[in-house]
């Protein structure tokens, strides 16, 4: 059965009575004030109608009739696919019967309220996961690009022939780690140390305690082959 047609032949669900309606395992609709409100005004009992003014499907429809026929606002089914009788004529006498299942209704509200807060959560949390997930793809990206680009560099490929980086002797990295004091001159971080030149060898940089630094890793990356 679908849940969004429109029908007036509700009476196959199981009635509730209104004792029933303060039952732990019984929540009555949110909507219920709502609705009740509404029919009450137009005098109209009509599961169609219902079905239109809030777009609701037909299983919540059905389940919301036979509270408000729990609760004494309409009559009972008493022709199948006829709209039911309203039991109350004014809003004045309808605001009596609410008053006593108020504290139902606002219990209804809080339910909602968190379920509606628990969703937003669960959303929001998905949303932080996505945007996790593009951030850290694009962190993979740069670092990537970066060891491609010196790739080509040091092949040639890119900015013609260029010299290949030599090696640098380990008196020279001895030297710029005891200097560096062992950590990140950007950030200080001791994790994912790497040698860097200040000048980029590509642009001419001599491999040199003076034009050596110590950065870690997230560093380098952000510097490229800017100069600093």
């Amino acid at each position: 059965m679908k849940t969004t047609g429109i029908d007036e032949n509700i009476n196959d669900f199981p009635s509730t009575d209104i004792e029933g309606l303060a039952e732990p395992d019984i929540e009555i609709d949110p909507l219920f004030e709502e609705v009740s409100r509404f029919i009450v005004l137009n005098q109209q009992g009509s599961a169609s109608f219902i079905q239109r003014q809030f777009c609701i499907g037909f299983n919540r429809t059905g389940r919301l009739f036979n509270q408000l026929e729990a609760a004494g606002i309409i009559g009972p089914c008493k022709e199948w696919g006829k709209p039911r009788d309203v039991l109350i004529n004014n809003l004045q006498s309808l605001e009596s019967v609410l008053s006593e299942l108020q504290p139902i209704i606002d219990l209804a509200r809080e339910k909602e309220a968190e379920r509606a807060a628990i969703h937003e959560r669960a959303h929001e949390q998905i949303e932080r996961d996505k945007i996790a997930e593009r951030i850290k793809e694009k962190y993979r990206r740069r670092q990537l690009e970066k060891n491609i680009r010196q790739e080509l560099i040091d092949s040639g490929e890119l900015f013609g022939e260029q010299p290949k980086r030599p090696k640098i002797p380990r008196e020279v990295v001895d030297a710029v780690y005891t200097r560096d004091g062992g950590r990140c001159v950007y950030c200080g971080s001791t994790q994912n140390l790497q040698l860097d030149h200040i000048i980029p060898f590509s642009r001419g940089g001599a491999t040199t305690l003076e034009n050596l630094q110590l950065l870690c890793q997230k560093c380098n990356i952000e510097k490229s082959n800017k100069i600093g």
